[in-house]
């Protein structure tokens, strides 16, 4: 079947293209020469579209593929289960007939010893010093940073909970924070970015 360009087949637009010359004061064609062939241009117009249509189509595909990734992740917190990604530290992903996340033993504590601290010391800094003190770094080998400990104050999976943009369920996985504890340590943290109190610059 005839490829289409603009509403028209090439078949039309050569004939047009051809009675226009016709009609014109431009050299015939030498004897010979297919007149029914194409101008070099609409070749190129065509190779264009179909260009364009591929990349489209392309495009669609990736938006596609994006919005059953996010379908997956949502479905996933609807069901209690964390979404997809490596485990947060304090756990690993659980196996064939195990929770989506199964506590780490060692990760887990601490996760504890960094809650702990922060309410006694008032400072993700001396949480940081304490650890590297310890010996304790990050699952990597890593020093911590004053951001890691904030991240993993503020992560609501260690409460026994999962989200997903604005969706949050209870999570099938066992918590390693009490919630009590959980908000102590958060409520602290909004009242030192509030500047109620003094101390780290980064909260």
């Amino acid at each position: 079947m005839p490829s289409r360009i603009q509403g028209c087949t090439i078949a039309d637009w050569q004939i047009g293209a051809m009675e226009s010359i016709e009609h014109s004061t431009s050299p015939k064609p030498a004897i010979g020469q297919d007149e029914r062939e194409a101008p070099e241009s609409a070749v190129h117009h065509e190779g264009g579209a179909r260009g364009v249509m591929g990349e489209t189509i392309e495009q669609a595909g990736r938006l596609s593929h994006g919005a059953k990734v996010k379908r997956g992740q949502l479905s996933a917190v609807q069901q209690g289960r964390y979404g997809t990604g490596p485990a947060p530290y304090g756990y690993r992903r659980g196996g064939d007939g195990e929770k989506p996340l199964v506590v780490d033993d060692r990760e887990a504590e601490v996760v504890r010893i960094i809650f702990r601290e922060y309410l006694n010391t008032r400072s993700t800094g001396k949480v940081v010093s304490y650890l590297h003190s310890k010996g304790i770094f990050t699952r990597k080998g890593n020093k911590w940073s004053r951001q890691a400990i904030a991240i993993i104050l503020s992560n609501r999976t260690y409460r026994g909970r999962v989200s997903y943009g604005d969706v949050e369920t209870q999570g099938i996985h066992d918590p390693i924070i009490d919630p009590a504890l959980f908000y102590k340590a958060n409520a602290l943290r909004e009242r030192r970015r509030r500047g109620k109190d003094s101390g780290d610059r980064f909260e």
